[in-house]
């Protein structure tokens, strides 16, 4: 049954504007390799030991929304009248209803900063020392455990943040030519720390493994780039040329357990059989939704057809995760 609830409308409900509005703030696409590092470095707790795990998750949450900055540096956000939002795009009303939760799930989460675990501090900023070391072009050895690792090579396993989002890079160089360059549109990296954190929203059953599902559901784009729809070859295709990339981008690293989890969670989004990967396939369309609403606003553009085939892949993504082969 399909409830008369478009995506622009939902969007733009109390629930998702309050994320909408974070858009507008500062973001870091150094969280995502943040996040990839802690995965690496912290002796597989963040993998491995759910209370830590969602801990970690917790402290990676509020860095990117940094509740107290966004509430003094938000934009208020025009509501819009009816017959600005009609739209034939519906969404099921039970995946409306699963949306609605993300309140839950944001409390929850602001909930556990109250009672902050040293350690987790400890590695959050360990994580991000060894970035800065990993960043210096003057490194030529790094510390454990990747001693045995050329520098080059987990400098490309960090580097998301250089592939940029196509699809909006061609969009704002023809609509808004003027107002933003190549090299500040969104990159990947960004997209799927967003993603991540949608994550947590749209799968509240299992935040962690949507979490650590977002976090490496696009990072074969290193190797392959952002591919645009139009240009991709057939889904079968596209899937293997990526699951492949992929294998050649963890075997630069040592095969570590915690590098194989990433192998496992980027393959089961790719392959897209278990409900966590469905629902996190919304997250990716529901994070692109939320993007084209940000540069509407920003660039006075209209770009419905992001939000139709956003709805498309949404409902396709909804039918397999109820009707799974």
């Amino acid at each position: 049954m399909l409830h008369k609830f478009t995506l622009r409308q939902l969007l733009n409900s109390p629930e998702w504007a309050e994320i909408r509005a974070t858009y507008h703030c500062d973001r870091n696409p150094e969280l995502w390799a943040v996040s990839v590092l802690m995965i690496l470095l912290d002796n597989g707790r963040f993998v491995r030991e759910e209370s830590y795990r969602n801990l970690i998750i917790s402290t990676i949450y509020n860095q990117f929304w940094r509740l107290e900055e966004i509430n003094q540096a938000r934009m208020p956000i025009e509501r819009k009248t009816a017959d600005e939002t009609a739209s034939p795009l519906y969404l099921p009303e039970d995946l409306v209803q699963r949306l609605n939760l993300v309140p839950q799930n944001h409390q929850r989460l602001q909930m556990q900063r109250t009672s902050p675990i040293a350690d987790v501090s400890i590695a959050f900023e360990r994580a991000r020392e060894f970035l800065s070391i990993l960043k210096d072009p003057q490194t030529k050895h790094l510390p454990e455990p990747f001693a045995q690792i050329s520098p080059n090579a987990l400098r490309q396993f960090l580097s998301l943040d250089n592939v940029r989002r196509t699809g909006w890079t061609r969009t704002i160089a023809a609509f808004a030519p003027d107002c933003e360059t190549a090299d500040t549109v969104e990159s990947v990296a960004e997209h799927s720390i967003k993603t991540a954190i949608l994550g947590i929203c749209t799968n509240p059953a299992d935040p962690c493994d949507g979490f650590l599902m977002g976090i490496c559901h696009d990072h074969a784009e290193i190797i392959v780039g952002d591919i645009p729809p139009q240009q991709a070859p057939d889904r079968e295709r596209k899937h293997r040329l990526e699951l492949d990339a992929y294998s050649n981008l963890t075997a630069s690293l040592d095969q570590t357990t915690n590098v194989k989890v990433l192998r496992q969670f980027f393959e089961q989004y790719m392959r897209a059989q278990t409900p966590s990967a469905h629902l996190m396939h919304i997250a990716d369309k529901l994070d692109m939704a939320l993007q084209a609403l940000t540069y509407e606003e920003r660039y006075h553009i209209n770009l419905e057809e992001f939000l139709v085939s956003a709805t498309s892949d949404i409902l396709q993504s909804w039918s397999r995760w109820l009707h799974p082969d």
